[in-house]
Protein backbone atom coordinates (compact mmCIF):
# COMPACT_ATOMS: atom_id res chain seq x y z
CA UNK A 1 0.00 0.00 0.00
CA UNK A 2 2.76 2.25 0.46
CA UNK A 3 4.55 1.48 -2.53
CA UNK A 4 0.89 2.37 -4.08
CA UNK A 5 0.67 5.49 -2.37
CA UNK A 6 4.39 6.68 -2.96
CA UNK A 7 4.14 6.44 -6.70
CA UNK A 8 0.83 8.19 -6.99
CA UNK A 9 2.74 11.05 -4.49
CA UNK A 10 5.48 11.39 -7.35
CA UNK A 11 3.82 11.29 -10.09
CA UNK A 12 1.25 14.09 -8.65
CA UNK A 13 3.59 15.67 -6.90
CA UNK A 14 5.52 16.43 -10.02
CA UNK A 15 2.46 17.16 -12.48
CA UNK A 16 1.70 19.76 -9.83
CA UNK A 17 5.43 21.25 -9.36
CA UNK A 18 4.99 20.67 -5.40
CA UNK A 19 8.95 19.82 -4.56
CA UNK A 20 9.21 17.87 -1.71
CA UNK A 21 13.24 17.02 -1.78
CA UNK A 22 16.16 17.01 0.58
CA UNK A 23 18.66 18.47 -1.50
CA UNK A 24 22.40 19.65 -1.06
CA UNK A 25 23.40 22.79 -2.92
CA UNK A 26 25.69 21.47 -4.97
CA UNK A 27 28.98 24.13 -5.27
CA UNK A 28 31.19 24.16 -8.37
CA UNK A 29 30.64 25.19 -11.98
CA UNK A 30 30.70 22.16 -13.87
CA UNK A 31 28.56 20.65 -15.39
CA UNK A 32 27.06 17.57 -14.18
CA UNK A 33 27.27 14.16 -15.93
CA UNK A 34 23.96 12.38 -16.60
CA UNK A 35 24.09 8.76 -14.78
CA UNK A 36 21.92 5.80 -14.93
CA UNK A 37 18.90 7.67 -14.02
CA UNK A 38 17.39 6.97 -10.42
CA UNK A 39 18.92 3.30 -9.62
CA UNK A 40 20.23 4.80 -6.12
CA UNK A 41 16.38 4.94 -5.67
CA UNK A 42 14.37 2.54 -7.13
CA UNK A 43 15.06 -0.28 -9.74
CA UNK A 44 14.35 0.03 -13.24
CA UNK A 45 11.11 -1.67 -12.88
CA UNK A 46 10.07 0.58 -10.20
CA UNK A 47 10.99 3.39 -12.68
CA UNK A 48 9.21 2.38 -15.27
CA UNK A 49 6.21 2.21 -13.25
CA UNK A 50 6.61 5.47 -12.51
CA UNK A 51 6.89 6.47 -15.90
CA UNK A 52 3.97 4.81 -16.56
CA UNK A 53 1.99 6.49 -13.95
CA UNK A 54 2.94 9.85 -14.94
CA UNK A 55 1.99 9.64 -18.77
CA UNK A 56 -1.56 8.34 -17.75
CA UNK A 57 -1.98 11.10 -15.48
CA UNK A 58 -0.90 13.68 -18.22
CA UNK A 59 -2.70 11.19 -20.99
CA UNK A 60 -6.15 11.40 -18.57
CA UNK A 61 -5.34 15.41 -17.58
CA UNK A 62 -4.45 17.28 -20.28
CA UNK A 63 -4.93 17.75 -23.75
CA UNK A 64 -1.79 16.82 -26.10
CA UNK A 65 -0.51 19.57 -28.85
CA UNK A 66 -0.90 16.47 -31.94
CA UNK A 67 1.07 18.91 -34.46
CA UNK A 68 4.08 17.18 -36.11
CA UNK A 69 6.15 20.34 -36.86
CA UNK A 70 5.74 21.77 -33.34
CA UNK A 71 7.07 18.76 -31.87
CA UNK A 72 9.63 18.89 -34.65
CA UNK A 73 10.95 22.05 -32.74
CA UNK A 74 10.48 21.48 -29.46
CA UNK A 75 12.70 17.98 -29.31
CA UNK A 76 15.26 20.02 -31.79
CA UNK A 77 15.65 22.54 -29.12
CA UNK A 78 15.56 20.00 -26.46
CA UNK A 79 18.29 18.24 -28.09
CA UNK A 80 20.38 21.12 -28.95
CA UNK A 81 20.65 21.95 -24.75
CA UNK A 82 21.74 18.42 -24.05
CA UNK A 83 24.05 17.49 -27.13
CA UNK A 84 27.59 19.43 -24.79
CA UNK A 85 26.28 17.24 -21.40
CA UNK A 86 28.73 14.71 -20.39
CA UNK A 87 27.66 11.01 -19.54
CA UNK A 88 28.72 7.92 -18.04
CA UNK A 89 29.08 5.32 -21.06
CA UNK A 90 28.99 7.71 -23.87
CA UNK A 91 25.50 6.87 -24.33
CA UNK A 92 23.48 9.37 -26.40
CA UNK A 93 21.75 11.71 -24.40
CA UNK A 94 19.09 12.95 -26.59
CA UNK A 95 18.01 9.04 -25.82
CA UNK A 96 17.34 10.27 -21.92
CA UNK A 97 14.64 12.74 -22.57
CA UNK A 98 11.09 12.73 -23.78
CA UNK A 99 9.98 16.29 -24.83
CA UNK A 100 6.07 16.65 -25.25
CA UNK A 101 3.50 19.45 -25.36
CA UNK A 102 0.52 20.17 -23.44
CA UNK A 103 -2.43 22.75 -25.09
CA UNK A 104 -2.61 24.95 -21.85
CA UNK A 105 -2.21 28.87 -22.18
CA UNK A 106 -0.39 28.81 -18.69
CA UNK A 107 3.41 29.53 -18.56
CA UNK A 108 5.09 26.42 -17.67
CA UNK A 109 7.08 22.82 -18.15
CA UNK A 110 6.46 19.94 -15.81
CA UNK A 111 9.70 17.41 -15.15
CA UNK A 112 8.52 13.98 -14.75
CA UNK A 113 10.34 10.47 -14.27
CA UNK A 114 12.62 8.66 -16.82
CA UNK A 115 13.59 12.54 -18.55
CA UNK A 116 9.96 13.38 -19.83
CA UNK A 117 9.71 16.81 -20.09
CA UNK A 118 6.20 18.43 -20.95
CA UNK A 119 5.94 21.82 -22.45
CA UNK A 120 2.58 23.70 -21.85
CA UNK A 121 1.80 25.63 -25.66
CA UNK A 122 1.95 28.99 -23.41
CA UNK A 123 5.03 28.48 -22.84
CA UNK A 124 6.21 28.74 -26.28
CA UNK A 125 3.41 31.25 -26.95
CA UNK A 126 4.84 34.34 -24.53
CA UNK A 127 8.27 33.89 -24.07
CA UNK A 128 9.15 36.39 -26.35
CA UNK A 129 12.59 35.17 -27.36
CA UNK A 130 13.84 31.44 -27.96
CA UNK A 131 16.35 31.88 -25.26
CA UNK A 132 13.79 32.60 -22.65
CA UNK A 133 11.76 29.21 -23.86
CA UNK A 134 15.21 27.33 -23.72
CA UNK A 135 16.04 28.69 -20.20
CA UNK A 136 12.73 27.20 -19.23
CA UNK A 137 13.67 23.52 -20.76
CA UNK A 138 16.90 23.95 -19.16
CA UNK A 139 15.74 24.18 -15.66
CA UNK A 140 13.68 21.22 -16.09
CA UNK A 141 16.57 19.32 -17.14
CA UNK A 142 18.30 20.06 -14.51
CA UNK A 143 15.67 18.67 -11.82
CA UNK A 144 16.19 15.55 -13.96
CA UNK A 145 19.86 15.78 -14.24
CA UNK A 146 19.99 16.65 -10.29
CA UNK A 147 17.79 13.68 -9.27
CA UNK A 148 14.95 15.52 -7.82
CA UNK A 149 12.67 12.42 -8.17
CA UNK A 150 14.47 9.99 -6.33
CA UNK A 151 15.46 12.99 -3.29
CA UNK A 152 11.43 12.81 -3.29
CA UNK A 153 11.41 9.34 -2.67
CA UNK A 154 13.24 10.01 0.20
CA UNK A 155 11.26 12.40 1.37
CA UNK A 156 8.17 10.71 0.86
CA UNK A 157 9.18 7.51 2.91
CA UNK A 158 9.40 9.58 6.36
CA UNK A 159 5.63 10.49 5.42
CA UNK A 160 2.77 7.73 7.01
CA UNK A 161 -0.02 6.29 5.26
CA UNK A 162 -2.52 8.65 6.12
CA UNK A 163 -0.72 11.73 5.81
CA UNK A 164 0.33 10.42 2.18
CA UNK A 165 -3.45 9.90 1.70
CA UNK A 166 -4.21 13.06 2.78
CA UNK A 167 -1.90 14.74 0.88
CA UNK A 168 -2.85 13.32 -2.39
CA UNK A 169 -6.89 14.29 -1.38
CA UNK A 170 -5.06 17.72 -0.99
CA UNK A 171 -3.19 17.56 -4.04
CA UNK A 172 -6.10 16.85 -5.79
CA UNK A 173 -8.46 19.85 -4.19
CA UNK A 174 -5.68 21.95 -5.53
CA UNK A 175 -6.20 21.78 -9.47
CA UNK A 176 -9.75 23.00 -8.90
CA UNK A 177 -8.90 25.55 -6.00
CA UNK A 178 -5.17 26.35 -5.92
CA UNK A 179 -5.25 28.37 -2.67
CA UNK A 180 -7.76 25.90 -0.79
CA UNK A 181 -5.44 22.84 -2.26
CA UNK A 182 -2.24 24.77 -0.87
CA UNK A 183 -3.94 25.27 2.76
CA UNK A 184 -5.51 21.93 2.87
CA UNK A 185 -1.48 20.78 1.88
CA UNK A 186 0.11 22.78 4.49
CA UNK A 187 -2.60 21.54 7.15
CA UNK A 188 -1.57 18.20 6.24
CA UNK A 189 1.70 18.28 6.00
CA UNK A 190 2.73 19.36 9.43
CA UNK A 191 6.00 21.44 10.49
CA UNK A 192 8.63 19.02 9.07
CA UNK A 193 7.53 18.81 5.86
CA UNK A 194 6.30 22.22 5.80
CA UNK A 195 10.09 23.23 6.56
CA UNK A 196 10.92 21.46 3.40
CA UNK A 197 8.42 23.05 0.90
CA UNK A 198 9.90 26.72 2.60
CA UNK A 199 13.36 25.12 1.50
CA UNK A 200 11.89 24.49 -2.06
CA UNK A 201 13.28 28.00 -3.30
CA UNK A 202 16.42 26.73 -2.71
CA UNK A 203 15.90 24.12 -4.69
CA UNK A 204 14.53 26.12 -7.41
CA UNK A 205 17.99 28.30 -7.44
CA UNK A 206 19.64 24.33 -7.82
CA UNK A 207 17.94 24.06 -11.08
CA UNK A 208 18.55 27.32 -12.04
CA UNK A 209 22.41 26.97 -11.45
CA UNK A 210 22.68 23.79 -13.35
CA UNK A 211 20.08 24.47 -16.08
CA UNK A 212 22.18 27.71 -16.69
CA UNK A 213 25.09 25.95 -17.19
CA UNK A 214 23.03 23.61 -19.50
CA UNK A 215 21.55 26.50 -21.20
CA UNK A 216 25.13 28.57 -21.78
CA UNK A 217 26.42 24.99 -22.97
CA UNK A 218 24.02 24.69 -25.56
CA UNK A 219 24.86 28.17 -27.35
CA UNK A 220 21.77 29.72 -25.87
CA UNK A 221 22.35 33.06 -23.73
CA UNK A 222 22.39 32.65 -20.18
CA UNK A 223 20.85 36.06 -19.16
CA UNK A 224 17.93 35.27 -21.28
CA UNK A 225 16.95 33.40 -17.78
CA UNK A 226 17.00 35.86 -15.03
CA UNK A 227 15.39 38.33 -17.97
CA UNK A 228 12.42 36.19 -18.18
CA UNK A 229 12.05 36.17 -14.31
CA UNK A 230 12.25 39.84 -14.03
CA UNK A 231 9.54 39.85 -17.07
CA UNK A 232 7.11 37.39 -15.36
CA UNK A 233 7.45 39.14 -11.74
CA UNK A 234 6.81 42.52 -13.76
CA UNK A 235 3.45 41.48 -15.61
CA UNK A 236 2.43 39.70 -12.14
CA UNK A 237 3.83 42.72 -9.40
CA UNK A 238 0.05 43.25 -8.65
CA UNK A 239 -1.14 39.81 -9.41
CA UNK A 240 -1.36 37.78 -6.53
CA UNK A 241 -4.77 35.90 -6.54
CA UNK A 242 -3.46 33.91 -10.37
CA UNK A 243 0.09 34.12 -10.74
CA UNK A 244 1.17 32.08 -14.18
CA UNK A 245 1.79 28.25 -13.05
CA UNK A 246 5.59 28.90 -13.51
CA UNK A 247 5.34 31.46 -10.71
CA UNK A 248 3.09 28.98 -8.50
CA UNK A 249 5.66 26.10 -9.07
CA UNK A 250 8.75 27.83 -9.30
CA UNK A 251 8.89 30.95 -7.08
CA UNK A 252 10.35 33.85 -8.14
CA UNK A 253 11.79 36.17 -5.48
CA UNK A 254 14.16 39.25 -5.54
CA UNK A 255 16.65 37.28 -5.00
CA UNK A 256 16.52 34.58 -6.86
CA UNK A 257 16.58 36.72 -9.94
CA UNK A 258 19.66 38.45 -8.43
CA UNK A 259 21.47 35.00 -8.00
CA UNK A 260 20.59 34.15 -11.66
CA UNK A 261 21.65 37.67 -12.86
CA UNK A 262 24.80 37.61 -11.05
CA UNK A 263 25.75 33.70 -12.13
CA UNK A 264 24.51 34.79 -16.03
CA UNK A 265 26.82 38.13 -16.24
CA UNK A 266 30.14 35.88 -15.55
CA UNK A 267 29.84 34.82 -18.77
CA UNK A 268 31.30 36.01 -21.86
CA UNK A 269 29.01 38.11 -23.60
CA UNK A 270 27.41 37.82 -27.36
CA UNK A 271 25.49 38.55 -29.76
CA UNK A 272 21.74 35.96 -29.41
CA UNK A 273 19.01 35.08 -32.65
CA UNK A 274 16.66 33.39 -32.39
CA UNK A 275 16.31 30.88 -34.64
CA UNK A 276 13.36 31.02 -37.67
CA UNK A 277 12.00 27.94 -36.60
CA UNK A 278 10.94 29.25 -33.16
CA UNK A 279 9.09 32.16 -34.72
CA UNK A 280 7.26 29.64 -37.20
CA UNK A 281 6.65 27.40 -34.91
CA UNK A 282 5.12 29.91 -32.23
CA UNK A 283 3.30 31.28 -35.06
CA UNK A 284 1.80 27.74 -36.25
CA UNK A 285 0.55 26.98 -32.95
CA UNK A 286 -1.03 30.05 -32.34
CA UNK A 287 -3.15 29.79 -35.39
CA UNK A 288 -3.67 25.65 -34.19
CA UNK A 289 -4.70 26.63 -30.41
CA UNK A 290 -7.40 29.80 -31.08
CA UNK A 291 -10.79 29.84 -32.35
CA UNK A 292 -10.90 33.00 -32.90
CA UNK A 293 -10.44 32.93 -36.56
CA UNK A 294 -11.72 36.55 -37.51
CA UNK A 295 -8.94 37.79 -34.46
CA UNK A 296 -6.46 35.52 -36.01
CA UNK A 297 -6.73 36.66 -39.61
CA UNK A 298 -6.60 40.92 -38.58
CA UNK A 299 -3.67 40.27 -36.24
CA UNK A 300 -1.22 38.26 -38.74
CA UNK A 301 -2.76 40.42 -41.61
CA UNK A 302 -1.22 43.80 -39.93
CA UNK A 303 1.89 41.92 -38.62
CA UNK A 304 2.10 40.49 -42.14
CA UNK A 305 2.93 44.00 -43.50
CA UNK A 306 5.51 45.03 -40.62
CA UNK A 307 9.26 44.99 -41.90
CA UNK A 308 11.02 43.77 -38.81
CA UNK A 309 14.82 44.94 -39.61
CA UNK A 310 16.14 43.96 -36.48
CA UNK A 311 14.35 41.16 -36.49
CA UNK A 312 13.79 39.73 -40.13
CA UNK A 313 12.93 36.30 -38.96
CA UNK A 314 9.95 37.57 -37.06
CA UNK A 315 8.62 39.24 -40.26
CA UNK A 316 8.57 35.66 -42.17
CA UNK A 317 7.09 33.82 -39.41
CA UNK A 318 4.37 36.71 -39.41
CA UNK A 319 3.60 35.92 -43.04
CA UNK A 320 3.70 32.52 -42.54
CA UNK A 321 0.97 32.66 -39.34
CA UNK A 322 -1.29 34.61 -41.83
CA UNK A 323 -1.23 32.14 -44.69
CA UNK A 324 -2.47 29.44 -42.40
CA UNK A 325 -4.78 32.16 -40.53
CA UNK A 326 -6.66 32.44 -44.00
CA UNK A 327 -6.09 28.32 -44.51
CA UNK A 328 -8.02 28.30 -41.50
CA UNK A 329 -10.69 30.58 -42.51
CA UNK A 330 -10.88 28.62 -45.74
CA UNK A 331 -9.26 31.94 -47.96
CA UNK A 332 -7.50 28.88 -50.31
CA UNK A 333 -6.05 31.39 -53.56
CA UNK A 334 -4.69 33.47 -51.22
CA UNK A 335 -3.27 31.58 -48.63
CA UNK A 336 -1.46 29.92 -51.54
CA UNK A 337 -0.24 33.03 -52.77
CA UNK A 338 1.63 34.23 -49.66
CA UNK A 339 2.58 30.16 -48.98
CA UNK A 340 3.94 30.33 -52.87
CA UNK A 341 5.99 33.40 -51.90
CA UNK A 342 7.24 32.09 -49.32
CA UNK A 343 8.83 28.74 -50.83
CA UNK A 344 10.04 31.04 -53.28
CA UNK A 345 12.32 32.51 -50.89
CA UNK A 346 13.38 29.56 -49.30
CA UNK A 347 12.43 26.13 -50.54
CA UNK A 348 14.18 23.56 -47.87
CA UNK A 349 11.91 24.95 -44.87
CA UNK A 350 10.19 22.46 -44.07
CA UNK A 351 7.27 24.31 -42.50
CA UNK A 352 6.37 26.38 -45.54
CA UNK A 353 6.26 23.05 -47.78
CA UNK A 354 4.56 21.60 -45.24
CA UNK A 355 2.21 24.75 -45.94
CA UNK A 356 1.65 23.85 -49.75
CA UNK A 357 0.85 20.18 -48.84
CA UNK A 358 -1.71 21.31 -47.01
CA UNK A 359 -3.23 23.78 -49.10
CA UNK A 360 -3.11 21.03 -51.82
CA UNK A 361 -4.80 18.34 -49.35
CA UNK A 362 -7.86 21.00 -48.72
CA UNK A 363 -8.22 21.85 -52.38
CA UNK A 364 -8.43 17.73 -53.00
CA UNK A 365 -5.32 17.52 -54.71
CA UNK A 366 -3.55 14.67 -52.09
CA UNK A 367 -1.76 13.24 -55.16
CA UNK A 368 0.49 16.87 -55.35
CA UNK A 369 0.65 17.21 -51.54
CA UNK A 370 2.38 13.80 -51.19
CA UNK A 371 4.97 14.46 -54.23
CA UNK A 372 5.60 18.06 -52.92
CA UNK A 373 6.06 15.82 -48.87
CA UNK A 374 8.01 12.93 -51.35
CA UNK A 375 10.82 15.79 -52.63
CA UNK A 376 11.20 17.34 -49.08
CA UNK A 377 12.07 13.45 -47.51
CA UNK A 378 14.80 13.35 -50.33
CA UNK A 379 16.18 16.08 -48.38
CA UNK A 380 15.14 15.42 -45.05
CA UNK A 381 14.70 11.41 -45.05
CA UNK A 382 14.44 10.82 -41.22
CA UNK A 383 11.57 14.24 -40.66
CA UNK A 384 9.30 13.02 -38.53
CA UNK A 385 6.73 15.90 -39.83
CA UNK A 386 7.34 15.22 -42.69
CA UNK A 387 6.67 11.60 -42.77
CA UNK A 388 3.41 12.06 -40.78
CA UNK A 389 2.62 14.37 -43.37
CA UNK A 390 3.60 12.14 -46.49
CA UNK A 391 1.59 9.22 -44.99
CA UNK A 392 -1.32 11.36 -44.48
CA UNK A 393 -1.12 12.60 -48.15
CA UNK A 394 -0.78 9.00 -49.21
CA UNK A 395 -3.92 7.62 -47.37
CA UNK A 396 -5.42 10.73 -49.17
CA UNK A 397 -4.22 10.12 -52.22
CA UNK A 398 -5.87 6.26 -51.97
CA UNK A 399 -2.57 4.93 -51.37
CA UNK A 400 -2.87 2.75 -48.12
CA UNK A 401 -0.02 0.19 -48.84
CA UNK A 402 2.70 3.02 -50.02
CA UNK A 403 1.95 4.69 -46.45
CA UNK A 404 2.09 1.20 -45.23
CA UNK A 405 5.75 0.69 -46.49
CA UNK A 406 6.96 4.26 -45.39
CA UNK A 407 5.39 4.17 -41.92
CA UNK A 408 6.98 0.37 -41.47
CA UNK A 409 10.48 1.91 -42.83
CA UNK A 410 10.56 4.57 -40.41
CA UNK A 411 9.26 2.96 -37.28
CA UNK A 412 11.71 0.33 -37.77
CA UNK A 413 14.83 2.36 -38.63
CA UNK A 414 13.99 5.85 -37.37
CA UNK A 415 11.64 5.88 -34.36
CA UNK A 416 10.09 3.03 -32.92
CA UNK A 417 7.35 2.99 -30.72
CA UNK A 418 6.07 6.71 -31.01
CA UNK A 419 2.67 6.42 -29.97
CA UNK A 420 1.25 8.90 -32.61
CA UNK A 421 3.25 7.11 -35.48
CA UNK A 422 1.44 3.74 -33.78
CA UNK A 423 -2.06 5.43 -33.91
CA UNK A 424 -1.22 6.92 -37.84
CA UNK A 425 -0.09 3.28 -38.36
CA UNK A 426 -3.51 2.10 -36.80
CA UNK A 427 -5.38 4.25 -39.09
CA UNK A 428 -3.32 2.34 -42.13
CA UNK A 429 -4.19 -0.72 -41.11
CA UNK A 430 -8.06 0.25 -40.85
CA UNK A 431 -7.97 1.41 -44.73
CA UNK A 432 -6.10 -1.45 -45.97
CA UNK A 433 -8.79 -3.62 -44.15
CA UNK A 434 -6.37 -5.56 -41.36
CA UNK A 435 -8.46 -5.67 -38.36
CA UNK A 436 -5.54 -7.53 -36.22
CA UNK A 437 -3.32 -5.33 -37.33
CA UNK A 438 -5.24 -2.23 -35.81
CA UNK A 439 -5.80 -4.04 -32.98
CA UNK A 440 -1.88 -4.72 -32.46
CA UNK A 441 -1.20 -1.25 -32.89
CA UNK A 442 -4.23 0.01 -30.71
CA UNK A 443 -2.29 -2.57 -27.87
CA UNK A 444 0.98 -0.90 -28.37
CA UNK A 445 -0.55 2.84 -27.74
CA UNK A 446 -1.73 1.17 -24.90
CA UNK A 447 1.62 -0.13 -23.69
CA UNK A 448 3.34 2.55 -24.41
CA UNK A 449 1.13 4.70 -21.97
CA UNK A 450 1.45 1.94 -19.00
CA UNK A 451 -2.43 0.67 -19.36
CA UNK A 452 -1.00 -3.25 -19.59
CA UNK A 453 -4.50 -4.52 -19.16
CA UNK A 454 -7.00 -3.13 -21.87
CA UNK A 455 -3.52 -3.31 -24.28
CA UNK A 456 -4.11 -7.20 -23.54
CA UNK A 457 -7.36 -7.33 -24.21
CA UNK A 458 -6.81 -6.02 -27.67
CA UNK A 459 -4.29 -8.53 -27.98
CA UNK A 460 -7.09 -11.05 -26.86
CA UNK A 461 -9.40 -9.58 -29.28
CA UNK A 462 -6.93 -10.15 -32.30
CA UNK A 463 -6.50 -13.92 -31.41
CA UNK A 464 -10.67 -14.08 -32.03
CA UNK A 465 -10.34 -12.62 -35.65
CA UNK A 466 -11.08 -15.71 -37.99
CA UNK A 467 -8.39 -16.89 -40.30
CA UNK A 468 -5.47 -15.30 -38.32
CA UNK A 469 -2.32 -16.82 -39.13
CA UNK A 470 -0.48 -19.69 -36.88
CA UNK A 471 2.77 -17.89 -36.70
CA UNK A 472 0.98 -14.51 -36.00
CA UNK A 473 -1.02 -16.55 -33.45
CA UNK A 474 2.08 -17.78 -31.06
CA UNK A 475 3.40 -13.70 -31.89
CA UNK A 476 0.65 -12.28 -30.45
CA UNK A 477 -0.26 -15.32 -27.49
CA UNK A 478 3.66 -14.58 -26.14
CA UNK A 479 2.91 -10.72 -26.17
CA UNK A 480 -0.04 -11.35 -24.00
CA UNK A 481 2.30 -13.82 -21.96
CA UNK A 482 4.93 -11.48 -21.68
CA UNK A 483 2.67 -8.43 -20.86
CA UNK A 484 0.40 -10.64 -18.34
CA UNK A 485 3.86 -11.78 -16.14
CA UNK A 486 4.39 -7.50 -16.21
CA UNK A 487 1.09 -7.20 -15.09
CA UNK A 488 1.53 -9.66 -12.49
CA UNK A 489 4.66 -7.67 -11.26
CA UNK A 490 3.10 -4.26 -11.39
Amino acid sequence: MLRFIKKYFLILGFFLGVVFTSLSMASGETLPELGASERKWFSESEEKKMRDEFLRVIRDSTKPVHDPLVQNYIEELGYALVSKIPSKGGDLLRDRFTFFMIEDRTINAVSGPSGYIGIHSGLLLETSTEHEMASVLAHEMAHYSQRHIGRMVESAQRLSIPTLAALLASMALATQNQEAGTAAMASTLGSRVQWELNRSREYEKEADRVGMQILESGGFDPLSMPKFFERLQAANRFNTTQLPAFLSTHPVTEDRIADAMGRALKYPRKSYDSHLAYYLAQARLRVLTDPDEKSLLTTFKEKSVETHASIPNLAAAHQYGYALALLKSHQIPLARQWGERLFRKDPTNRFYRILLAEIEQKEGHAVMAARLLKEGLLLFPTDYALTLEYVGALLGAGEPKTAQEALQSYMRNVRPNDPYLLTRYSEVQGKLGDTVGVLQSRAEILYWYGDLKPAIEQLEYALKIPGIHATLTAQIQAKIDLWKGLLKDA
